[in-house]
């Protein structure tokens, strides 16, 4: 999944997943800090990053789809809202050490060699104290959508996460919750129908 799968995908719908943020991320509300910039990989067209400004936050939207960043630009200056937007794969844009209060690493997938290094570099980028949540499809869930449908979610079942691929990626931070679950999801037209998730939340020393 390139960067021209995405921009095919979200030029031709102006709200893919929804324009809701993430139900887990949502929930966590009280976990945000008051201030401070937050990192947002792969988030398409800013469901969670604009959500994210609305409470404070001075979101960095990044994601490999240019279209999609600029759509999330549109619905920021429209709302005057604080956000950066940074088109490209999250190992090469510009990463200050330690510049983050928050990451939200919702439904970020990637093959597993080039995962553990992204993951690597969002703990480096996080300050410390700093919050990282996260939401992604769990082995086991490509079974599910041959069994329930159009549920959503990567074709390779290496670019799935479980608890242990977590700990193990996020071993340099406290898991404050991680958690492997069947939830139904309900995230505009591509995320629908019930899955299998796993949820974290890490905290930095």
């Amino acid at each position: 999944m390139n960067a021209e799968f995405w921009n095919e995908r979200y030029g031709t719908n102006p709200s893919v997943y929804g324009g809701e943020p993430n139900a887990f991320l949502k929930a966590c509300e009280g976990m945000l800090p008051a201030s401070g910039r937050a990192l947002l990989p792969g988030d398409g067209q800013g469901r969670n990053g604009l959500w994210l400004a609305t409470k404070g936050l001075r979101p960095l939207c990044n994601d490999l789809s240019a279209i999609a960043l600029e759509q999330v630009a549109a619905k920021a200056a429209a709302r005057s809202l604080p956000v950066e937007i940074a088109p490209g794969d999250i190992l090469e844009i510009p990463l200050a050490n330690n510049a983050f209060a928050f990451s939200a690493c919702v439904h970020f997938h990637l093959p597993s060699g080039v995962r553990e290094r992204a993951h690597a570099r969002i703990v480096a980028a996080l300050a410390p104290g700093g919050i990282v949540i996260l939401e992604a499809y769990a082995k086991g869930h490509k079974s599910m959508r041959q069994t329930h449908g159009s549920v959503g979610g990567p074709p390779d079942e290496d670019m799935m996460f479980s608890t242990e691929i977590l700990r193990s990626d996020f071993a340099a931070l406290e898991p404050l919750y991680i958690e492997e679950m069947e939830l139904v999801v309900e995230e505009g037209a591509f995320h629908r129908g019930l899955g299998r998730v796993v949820r974290a939340i890490f905290q930095k020393a």
